[in-house]
């Protein structure tokens, strides 16, 4: 199968389109036919050896996918073949199969692409806890959210209308950045880059 390999610490520039072996499920694992994989962060950071790597280079990187379950490993009960799901592993995303921990996998619904469906696992899940364990939000409280344009600010100001805000504000960038968060509920949209701003 076709993947992309990590093989040095220079940057994106050590990616290299490779020809691997297809990874078998073991025990507690299921295989994904990948059809979207995420660009995350961290996944930039590992190509300049600036975030722990924890396998010897050089192996198939790639935190977020999202596809269709091909097989299922022994003891996994709750997925089954031909489920579309998204998934977070530590590697092996970045390729067109992934063997994945089944406890890492959710099942996604028909209308959510998998494009999407691939920011649910890390963006989507650590936006839901910072909203419900860290600032516990009740309803008809006011929220400010800085990069509300970015990757959990995005997941942030739907969740914090979804969980009942009272009012969402909303900092982002530029113009279209604005735009943006309001038509994802945000109440008020605030460009940060002008030196005259100020929370309303």
């Amino acid at each position: 199968m076709r993947a992309v390999e990590l093989e040095g610490l220079d940057g994106p520039d050590s990616l290299k389109l490779v020809d691997i072996e297809q990874p078998t499920p073991g025990p507690g694992e299921v295989l994904i036919r990948v059809e979207a994989a995420g660009v995350n962060f961290a996944d930039v950071e590992i190509t300049r050896g600036r975030y722990p790597a924890t396998l010897p280079l050089p192996y198939v990187i790639g935190f977020e996918t999202a596809g269709v379950v091909t097989e299922v490993g022994a003891g996994v009960e709750h997925l089954h073949v031909g489920d579309r799901v998204a998934a977070v592993g530590g590697s092996g995303g970045y390729a067109e199969y992934a063997a994945v921990d089944a406890a890492s996998v959710i099942r996604i619904p028909p209308a959510l692409s998998f494009a999407e469906a691939t920011t649910i696992t890390i963006q989507g899940v650590t936006a839901y806890a910072l909203l419900k364990f860290a600032a516990r939000i009740q309803p008809g409280e006011t929220i400010l959210i800085q990069a509300a344009a970015g990757g959990v600010g995005l997941f942030l100001v739907q969740l914090a209308k979804i969980l009942g805000a009272g009012k969402v504000i909303a900092l982002a960038g530029s113009c279209d950045k604005l735009e943006l968060v309001r038509s994802l509920g945000a109440d008020v949209a605030v460009n940060y880059r002008e030196s005259n701003w100020h929370p309303p």
